[in-house]
Order: structure tokens, then sequence, then C-alpha cells
């Protein structure tokens, strides 16, 4: 498998992670970034890599793996459940992906 078509959306995984919870400044707001803001980018993010380069259970488990370093650098030991969220939810978006993709040779 080659990585070079894979680099760029694991990139954005990584920005999605370790940069925007930078702009956090309260509580209310890591809650909404947390339950809607990463999860949505991520969603996207994954459905996109999916489409346009597949292997969604390799990128799933390495965004679950991604969201690790967040843990330690933003978050605090609660928020290790969002490691395998963020696994399922790109899983969710790979899968959706996929069907875009398959879907677009069929025309």
């Amino acid at each position: 498998m080659r990585i070079k078509p894979h680099l760029l959306y694991v990139f954005l995984t990584a920005v999605n992670f370790w940069i925007l919870p930078a702009v956090i400044r309260n509580t209310g707001m890591a809650m909404v970034m947390m339950l809607a803001g990463l999860p949505l980018i991520t969603l996207i993010i994954a459905a996109v890599h999916a489409w346009k380069a597949g292997s969604a259970i390799v990128f799933a488990i390495v965004t679950g793996i991604l969201f690790i370093p967040a843990i330690f650098l933003y978050f605090n030991e609660s928020a290790w459940i969002y490691a395998p969220a963020y696994a399922v939810i790109a899983l969710i978006g790979g899968v959706v992906g996929k069907g875009l993709s398959s879907g677009r040779g069929s025309e």
C-alpha cells in the first residue's frame, strides 16, 4: 500500500486534533468542539479520504491513534473515551465515502 495518497488526510486529521483545540477558551466551547466540531470534521475528512484514497479501516485506526496526543496536550484523562469514538466516527465516514466512490463509477 502506498502512503503518499493518504498523507494529506492524516495531516488534516492531525490539524483537526492538535491545532483546532488551541482555540478553545472555556469549558462550554470545549464541549461544543468535542461533541460537534471535531467529530464533524473527522467524519468529513474520513469520507473524503475513503472516496478519494480508500482504506477506511486503516484510516479509522490511525484517526484514533492521532487523537491520543491531544489528550495530553489539551484535555484530561476523561477524554480517553474519545479516541475510540473518533475511530468509529472515521470508520462511519469511511463507509459513507466508499459508498460514494462505488456510486461514482457507475455513472
